[in-house]
C-alpha cells in the first residue's frame, strides 16, 4: 500500500506542473487533456487516503471502512469541486460553470487586440451556463470556435439561443453569436486558427463551427 501512495502523491505534485507545460507549448487539443489531469489528481486521493487512515493504527480503523472512504474521497472531492465552479463566477478548465462575474465593458466598439494573447475565453450562454472556448481575431471582428461540434452541446444551444456574455481578462461584453456560413470565410479563420494554435486546417468546413460576435 506504501508503494501505492507514494505513487498518488507522486501523480498529485507531478500531473498539475505537467498540465501547465503541455498547455503552454502544445497545440490543440488541451481540454481533454485537462479533464484527464482532474481526473488523474482525484483518483489520486483515494490510495492517499487509505494510507493516511492506515497509519491511524490497526484495529483503530477497519479494513473495510478504510477502503469505504478511500472510494468516497475522490467522490468527494469531484462534488466539492463542481459546487464551487457553480458559484466560482466562470468555468474551470473544460469544468462548466454559471453565470459569468466581472467588469462590464463600456466600450461601444471594443479593441479585441487583446485576445491575440489568451489561449481561450469564456463564454456564458443564453441558459447561464459558461464554458471555456477558442478566441480568433480577424480584423476588427472577434469569433469563438468550437472543434468537432457534433460532440458538443454548447454550438447547438448557440444556434437557436445566440445571446452571449464574452469574458475577456476580467471584463464582460454581451454580444450575439452570429453562426459562419460562408466556406471561404470559414477557410481564412481555419488559418488564422493554424497560425495562433497550431490546428490541423485539414480537418476542414463542418469539423469546426465560428460564431462572429457582434454587437448585441
Amino acid at each position: 500500500m506504501e508503494s501505492i501512495a507514494r505513487a498518488a502523491w507522486l501523480t498529485l505534485l507531478a500531473v498539475p506542473p505537467a498540465q501547465w507545460a503541455f498547455e503552454r507549448f502544445a497545440p490543440l487539443p488541451v481540454a481533454p487533456s485537462r479533464m484527464l489531469a482532474i481526473a488523474l489528481c482525484l483518483v489520486a486521493l483515494g490510495p492517499i487516503t487509505v494510507d493516511a487512515l492506515a497509519r491511524v493504527g490497526p484495529g483503530r480503523v477497519t479494513d473495510i471502512v478504510r477502503a469505504g472512504i478511500g472510494l468516497a474521497a475522490p467522490a468527494l472531492a469531484l462534488l466539492i469541486l463542481l459546487g464551487l465552479v457553480r458559484v466560482s463566477g466562470g468555468p474551470f478548465g473544460p469544468v462548466p460553470g454559471g453565470r459569468l462575474r466581472g467588469t462590464p465593458g463600456r466600450e461601444a466598439a471594443p479593441d479585441w487586440r487583446a485576445t491575440d494573447a489568451v489561449r481561450y475565453v469564456a463564454l456564458e450562454l443564453a441558459s447561464g451556463r459558461s464554458l471555456e472556448t477558442l478566441v480568433i481575431r480577424a480584423g476588427e471582428d472577434v469569433y469563438v470556435a468550437a472543434n468537432y461540434p457534433e460532440q458538443k452541446r454548447w454550438p447547438h444551444d448557440v444556434r437557436r439561443s445566440p445571446g452571449v456574455v464574452l469574458r475577456v481578462g476580467d471584463t464582460l461584453y454581451p454580444r450575439r453569436a452570429v453562426f459562419v456560413e460562408d466556406t471561404e470565410r470559414t477557410r481564412q479563420l481555419l488559418e488564422a486558427m493554424n497560425a495562433k494554435y497550431g490546428f490541423d486546417v485539414s480537418l476542414g468546413t463542418g469539423r469546426v463551427w465560428f460564431f462572429r460576435l457582434d454587437p448585441p
